[in-house]
């Protein structure tokens, strides 16, 4: 059974996809996940039969991936880390003045 058969599901309903990435003779498998609506991240990364790659490997990967806008997941769980530490806010956000904002237009309009 090939590792990648545990993605099929994942990949099907959209919230993962794979990708193979090539460099010379550097390859990896690259796994971009979804993150409700904060968008996507790289999440994996690892080389053939699931080895770790070199850190300027890596380093490759993520620059090449963050030019399509792509970052790595460690910045979303620093973003949940922190949601967590200070808990639901009862107001409606940080600017919630009770005026319309940039962010809360659409969320207004009939």
């Amino acid at each position: 059974m090939n590792c990648l058969d545990s993605f099929v599901a994942a990949e099907i309903d959209g919230s993962n996809h794979i990708y193979h990435w090539r460099n010379g003779n550097e390859e990896a498998v690259c796994e971009i996940s979804r993150s409700g609506n904060l968008g996507w991240f790289l999440s994996s990364a690892l080389g053939p039969q699931n080895a770790e790659l070199h850190q300027d490997v890596l380093a490759t990967i993520a620059a090449e991936f963050r030019t399509a806008g792509i970052y790595d997941i460690k910045i979303v769980e620093t973003y949940d880390d922190f949601y967590h530490a200070i808990g639901r806010r009862d107001r409606g956000g940080v600017n919630d003045n009770g005026d319309f904002t940039a962010r809360n237009r659409r969320r207004r309009l009939p």
